[in-house]
């Protein structure tokens, strides 16, 4: 059994996650196992082709990868198709699967990344291909830590909405390699045939929790600059509770406690859409707005305590 940390939980594990950070503790939060999973959940509340949902339970149908139960926010089984790869595995065990778990646990997960700026942490979320990732990559190179990269976890504690820390791992496009030098080669594909790869951070991952300051949502539109306009009301809430990740995997008795923890990040960080040109390189145009509106807010909170 390997032991691990990722988004402040402790991770008991059959299948070895090289991308987690390695940890020790006698009792885990989320134990992993290669266990028999039926193709079919009971007591389901919804259903569609790949998946299942239940009231404590979710159970994934991956075609020619395999099938994965997680339940009650503690438990995934695992049962591999025959001759699958475990980088297959953990592509839908880090990603899906924690996402449930999260789900389960009352842990709002939203489809962003995440940096960190002295003690307060700036989310970056949007649709696949908005550029969350590359942002993120952008604000790393000017000194920012990475705190998440395409899952964000956030909880509430006390008066704050707290960020808790992925992994050390980011995945960047084909194009986006090739603008920060990164060498292709030594960075596995996602997934075969998708230029897509798989960055370890050595150096600018931060593993402390912080409390978010910021949120930008980022789109594309057709052409022009780089731009972004401050939400408010009822707006920065809608804008959040669209990048929840894996919305469907929410059951009816679980909407409320999004509705408030979605409602309390509204109220304590400064929520932004930001929309750059579909075409150009715009990634430094992005990151010269994001640090602009972060960096003085955390500057002026941290002198205020």
């Amino acid at each position: 059994m390997h032991s691990y940390q990722v988004y402040g939980l402790k991770v008991r594990s059959e299948l070895n996650c090289p991308e987690l950070l390695r940890a020790s503790f006698p009792i885990p939060d989320i134990d992993v196992r290669f266990e028999p999973v039926s193709e079919q959940l009971k007591n389901c509340i919804f259903s569609c082709s790949n998946f299942d949902a239940g009231e404590a339970a979710i159970l994934l149908r991956v075609p020619r990868v395999g099938r994965f139960l997680i339940e009650n926010g503690r438990r995934i089984r695992i049962q591999p198709e025959a001759g699958v790869e475990q980088t297959k595995l953990r592509l839908f065990l880090l990603g899906s699967c924690l996402g449930a778990i999260l789900h389960q646990r009352g842990i709002t997960p939203l489809h962003a990344s995440a940096v960190s700026c002295g003690a307060g942490a700036i989310v970056v979320c949007g649709r696949s291909g908005a550029g969350k990732s590359t942002t993120a990559a952008a604000l790393a190179a000017r000194g920012f830590g990475i705190l998440a990269d395409d899952i964000s976890a956030l909880s509430i504690r006390h008066r704050d909405v707290l960020l808790a820390p992925g992994y050390p791992q980011m995945k960047l496009w084909q194009n986006s390699m090739e603008y920060f030098r990164l060498p292709c080669r030594d960075n596995e594909q996602v997934r075969p045939g998708v230029a897509k790869h798989a960055v370890r951070l050595e150096k600018d991952f931060d593993i402390d929790a912080k409390p978010v300051r910021a949120f930008f949502w980022l789109n594309k539109h057709g052409n022009g600059a780089a731009a972004v306009r401050e939400l408010k009301g009822c707006a920065c809430f809608q804008a959040i509770r669209k990048n929840i990740y894996r919305k469907r995997y929410n059951v009816p008795a679980r909407k409320q406690r999004y509705f408030h923890q979605c409602r309390r990040l509204a109220e304590r960080a400064r929520v932004f859409e930001l929309t750059r040109p579909e075409s150009g390189n715009s990634i430094e145009a992005v990151a010269d707005l994001v640090e602009t509106l972060s960096l003085p807010r955390t500057v002026r909170e941290l002198e205020y305590t």
